[in-house]
């Protein structure tokens, strides 16, 4: 396989059959035999199937020991990467089989993330030029494109009121979203939140290399959900974050 190519869901499917057989380490002869009885049909037939197998064990997300399926410790694929890193949810389906949430972790390293992180605030710039008129344009600032300590991503106006000038940080997520929407905040953007009102958060998901408005929220929406410091010697620099989907408002502010 290409490790450019991102396979087709069909394949994917396939290949979280195969990742089931191999977690109840089935024999690799029984699913041979179960192929044979498939139809004839694109991403079904029993070359199809053999196909993905073989292209899983190079790619070592899938063993064969002793004629047992066995999940592989690596999954190092570079079409795994990309697919995963573009919001495919196929892959992220597939990696939800495979149950090692290390390795997948291990996969965003801060220049991964980012690179999803720059993905997305370019996504909202090109979308607030989109709503607002050309007039207006001069007063979109992509700020973190030339200094990342301001606790925010861009400045505009307001598509509500133009009159007000948002402080907009943009969070981003490949991740499939199922009821809540994970996001890092560093305790200097939660500063920046408390003590402008302007401040707000802008959630963005990308699904199949689409980005896409979740929606979103300000800081007095989260700040009850922050850790406290008990100690002067003990600061929190940054948390994770899960919220619920429901708690942002819906489009741009």
């Amino acid at each position: 396989m290409n490790n450019n190519f991102l396979p087709p869901p069909a394949w994917f499917d396939t290949a979280i059959e195969i990742v089931e057989f191999a977690r109840k380490q089935r024999r690799a002869e029984d699913f041979i035999a179960d192929a044979r009885l498939r139809p004839q049909i694109i991403g079904q037939s029993y070359s199809y199937r053999i196909d993905v197998l073989e292209q899983l064990v190079r790619s070592q997300i899938v063993n064969i020991l002793d004629d047992r399926l066995t999940v592989g410790s690596s999954f190092d694929a570079e079409w795994f990467d990309v697919a995963l890193k573009s919001g495919n949810s196929k892959a992220w389906e597939l990696a939800s089989v495979l149950g090692n949430k290390r390795a997948i972790e291990k996969k965003f390293n801060s220049e991964a993330l980012k690179k999803i992180g720059d993905i997305g605030e370019a996504f909202i710039f090109k979308e607030l030029q989109r709503h607002h008129p050309v007039e207006l344009h001069s007063q979109i600032d992509h700020v973190s494109t030339y200094d990342d300590t301001l606790g925010y991503d861009i400045s505009s106006p307001s598509i509500a009121n133009t009159d007000n000038t948002l402080l907009m940080e943009v969070k981003t997520s490949v991740r499939p979203i199922s009821g809540k929407f994970d996001f890092f905040l560093s305790r200097n953007e939660f500063n920046v939140g408390l003590s402008n009102r302007q401040w707000c958060i802008i959630a963005v998901s990308i699904v199949n290399s689409t980005p896409i408005v979740i929606g979103h929220l300000y800081c007095y929406q989260i700040e009850s959900r922050l850790p406290h410091d008990i100690d002067e010697s003990a600061k929190w620099a940054s948390c994770k974050l899960s919220i619920e989907v429901d708690a942002f408002r819906a489009g741009l502010p």
